[in-house]
């Protein structure tokens, strides 16, 4: 079935029997991916006649990060400002009126686990995993991780997945509410599609809407917490990290030189100033 778009990056088809849009992604994130991304929901904001839109991966995972490469590349100020339009993104998808399906199929972590977070269901193979596992890349959570987490499934739980970076199986997310449901073929989705559509349209947009007049404010704080915590974040450039020659871990900057570095730049501005 052709794409819907000239889109480079994902392809989308439209299942007219569930009027069901379905977006595959691709594996990373990308500068184009995400300006498709923020094209699509542009799209989608009127488009009442399509039921859901589901999100699935082109391959066996869901995506996860900008790759090394475009990492390495990429100046702080440009990830920073893609970091920002992906959170818009992400809770965009609240605003929309169809049902929005996030399938991570066997899986997802980092900035994707959190993009996840912008679907109104997730769903995932029965084996699949996820894995909160910014810190060990070198930056915070910073699409939601911090603030619709802790929403969806409690802060103390929240807390636990981010900072041990444990990976969590599909029974876990399903106990927790991060997915709503598991299957062992991906056809099995098909009666969940079906469901959606069989609803009465209008009462389904309806109780979307009374959900995100609840969700406002916490993705209003969301976005100015996670704004900041992006700055700051990227200012160490650990998301740059190479492994050391010697351990062959990341090499990560050291909290007491970069607060030296804080300190000694916050001291040239004051003498700049006077």
């Amino acid at each position: 079935m052709p794409s819907l778009f000239n889109y480079n990056s994902i392809k989308c088809t439209l299942e007219k029997e569930t009027r069901t849009l379905e977006v595959q992604i691709p594996s990373n994130f990308s500068t184009e991916f995400i300006f498709e991304l923020e094209s699509l929901a542009s799209w989608c904001a009127d488009k009442i006649e399509i039921s859901s839109i589901l999100f699935t991966p082109q391959k066996e995972f869901f995506p996860s990060d900008f790759s090394k490469e475009d990492k390495q590349e990429f100046k702080e100020e440009k990830l920073e400002k893609l970091i920002n339009k992906l959170r818009e993104i992400t809770f965009s998808f609240f605003h929309l009126p169809q049902t929005i399906i996030m399938d991570i199929k066997s899986g997802c972590q980092g900035m994707g686990a959190e993009f996840a977070l912008g679907g109104d269901i997730r769903i995932g193979l029965f084996r699949s995993q996820i894995h909160w596992n910014h810190l060990s890349k070198g930056y915070s959570p910073m699409v939601g991780g911090s603030t619709l987490l802790p929403y969806l499934i409690g802060r103390a739980k929240a807390q636990s997945w981010i900072l041990s970076a444990k990976k969590i199986s599909a029974s876990e997310g399903l106990e927790t509410g991060y997915l709503s449901l598991t299957y062992q073929v991906p056809s099995e989705t098909k009666y969940l599609l079906r469901n959606i559509h069989a609803q009465s349209q209008v009462a389904r947009i309806q109780t979307k809407r009374a959900f995100l007049e609840t969700l406002k404010p916490v993705l209003e704080a969301g976005k100015i917490i996670e704004e900041k915590i992006c700055a700051a974040s990227l200012k160490t450039h650990d998301y740059k990290a190479s492994p050391n020659s010697s351990t062959g871990k990341l090499d990560f900057t050291s909290p007491i030189e970069f607060q030296a570095k804080l300190i000694s730049e916050s001291s040239t501005r004051s003498a700049e100033l006077s």
